[in-house]
Parts: C-alpha cells; sequence; structure tokens
C-alpha cells in the first residue's frame, strides 16, 4: 500500500509489532538500501509481538520520503509450514491479559495473508 507520509499514520495501523527493552517504543530495524553503489531507498522494518512470521517492511525514496510503501510480509516457517505464536501471550510489554475478541483481531488478517500464500 502506497501512502503520503505526512497524511497518514502508516505505523498506527493497530498491529502489536515488539517492543524495544524498555518497553515503550516499537523495535524497528533501519537500513539504507543501494542501487549500483548508491544509497537511494530507505527501509524499516517491524516484527509481530504475537506471530513470529508476520513482520510490515516500509520502504521511501531517500530523494522522494513523502511517499511510502508498507508492505505486510507472512512467511511461514520452512518445516511444515508451522505457525508458532509467541511463547507469551500474555506477558508483553504492557503486561495485558489478551481477551479472546483482541486475540482474534490480531490473527484474523494474519492467517487470511499467510492462506494467500
Amino acid at each position: 500500500m502506497l501512502y503520503s507520509r505526512k497524511k497518514v499514520r502508516y505505523r498506527r495501523d493497530g498491529y502489536c509489532w515488539k517492543k524495544r527493552k524498555d518497553g515503550k517504543t516499537t523495535r524497528e530495524d533501519h537500513m539504507k538500501l543501494k542501487v549500483q553503489g548508491i544509497e537511494c531507498i530507505y527501509g524499516c522494518y517491524v516484527h509481530s509481538a504475537i506471530l513470529p512470521t508476520f513482520h510490515r517492511r516500509c520502504y521511501w525514496l531517500l530523494q522522494n520520503p513523502d511517499i511510502v510503501l508498507v508492505h505486510y510480509l507472512n512467511v511461514p516457517y520452512p518445516d511444515d509450514n508451522k505457525m508458532l505464536l509467541a511463547p507469551s501471550l500474555s506477558l508483553w510489554t504492557e503486561r495485558k491479559e489478551w481477551t479472546h475478541d483482541e486475540l482474534v483481531s490480531q490473527l484474523r488478517p494474519m492467517s487470511v495473508l499467510w492462506w494467500r500464500s
């Protein structure tokens, strides 16, 4: 999906992403990608706090950072395509107990994406 970085808060997508050790901010990995040896594209990646195979990747051109490409990806595990949940769903950064509806709301879009791939 393409978004205007100035108009859309694309990082507030409703998914629970892994947090840094401080528990306050999302743990994002950042990098600049090179084309023919020149840095052209900025990328950042986050991993789901619930389903370790689910990721969000964001890319934008360094020369035009106003438009961002947001890519959601669920990569199944190579061994029999087993989908494993994070070790403890109740122990995420806010120590929140998950209700059934909250858990379903997080997993349903991920499983739909997984079955399509």
